[in-house]
């Protein structure tokens, strides 16, 4: 067929067959998607580390991988030993605070002077509520009643990282090769493209929502108040979705100030809005050059991925959006913009 003699066009044709292929699939087999996801997570995170040591202490890349690794695990027995044991020791006060807050309607006290204000409220808190309490519920019982499959997870994923952390060139190769010869170039650009701009987005968000989370966790520890470890990693969580994220993450901040009187409440704001301000400029910098999604275009990819894929498509919602984006912009949009 003319078409494919294009080698764009075959590209196009390959890149579409085994994205159709791997969505059924791992539509069908979420544990298998859940691990691919947290190994290319993992693994990007690990490639600027790898570099650290390469470039400043002249390391090969074999030591310079082993070193990266052992900073990774002994993160990750960190986050085993201390982190999730303080959350679970809060969280349950955490969400019996947030009922009570619910049940005795706190931001009445709030809006007395102002009668519509406080029906209006009282609506959208009716219709918060038992979104947030079910997500929190679907949470918990999602990681008791799924915990064998949990530990699974982790455990191939972390395999998964050593492996492809060593062998990231043969997997590459491997990857290559599923495509026929003569549009190995075309691909071997669009992977670098989308691998450098999937790169710096993981690192930007990541490195956004490290400091969000340790920010929220550091000033409700000099303040005194209780729940720094939930308020913490619930703010780390959530920043991993652009925009929603951040209403997510403020909605139970925000009814545990009510708790705190109004003073409480003007400054746990300000706080909120001067560090989320501070991390989108970080954002931006960071993401300087590379690819740029429209908010409308975010938010859609959010609710659709989230619906095929459940609650982890939430989170990868935007990667998937950015590898949609250079596809189209490298091979479909050409197809659009040809004069006949």
């Amino acid at each position: 067929m003319k078409f494919f003699d294009n080698t764009k066009n075959l590209s196009l044709f390959y890149i579409v067959l085994y994205t159709i292929i791997l969505f059924i699939v791992l539509g069908t087999f979420k544990d298998i998607f859940t691990v691919i996801v947290a190994t290319v997570f993992n693994v990007i995170l690990l490639k600027p580390i790898v570099f650290f040591f390469k470039k400043n202490f002249k390391l090969s890349s074999r030591v310079s991988k082993i070193l990266a690794l052992s900073i990774f695990f002994f993160g990750f027995i960190i986050i085993l030993v201390f982190l999730i044991p303080a959350v679970a020791k809060e969280l349950g006060n955490f969400i019996k605070l947030i009922t009570d807050v619910f049940n005795e309607k706190l931001w009445r006290d709030y809006l007395k002077e102002s009668p519509n204000l406080q029906e209006l409220v009282d609506k959208f808190m009716d219709f918060v509520q038992p979104k947030l309490l079910e997500f929190a519920d679907y949470l918990f019982n999602m990681f008791i009643s799924r915990f064998p499959e949990v530990v699974m997870v982790i455990f191939f994923a972390v395999l998964g990282t050593i492996y492809v952390t060593f062998y990231i060139d043969t997997v590459g190769n491997a990857f290559e090769k599923m495509f026929p010869k003569k549009c190995r170039s075309e691909i071997r650009v669009f992977i670098k493209d989308l691998y450098d701009n999937m790169e710096r987005f993981v690192l930007a968000v990541f490195i956004t929502a490290l400091i969000t989370g340790l920010s929220f966790w550091t000033v409700f520890k000099i303040f005194g108040l209780d729940y720094s470890a939930v308020v913490g990693a619930w703010a780390f969580i959530t920043n991993f979705i652009p925009i929603v994220g951040v209403f997510l993450e403020y909605i139970p901040v925000f009814l545990f100030s009510l708790s705190l009187g109004i003073k409480g409440i003007v400054w746990i704001a300000l706080f909120t809005v001067i560090i989320h301000s501070i991390a989108f400029i970080l954002f931006i910098h960071l993401m300087k050059g590379y690819a740029k999604l429209n908010p409308i275009y975010i938010i859609f990819s959010i609710l659709l991925f989230g619906k095929v894929f459940g609650f982890l498509g939430i989170f990868i919602a935007v990667p998937l959006a950015i590898y949609i984006q250079i596809m189209w912009k490298r091979f479909v949009g050409p197809i659009f913009e040809r004069v006949v």
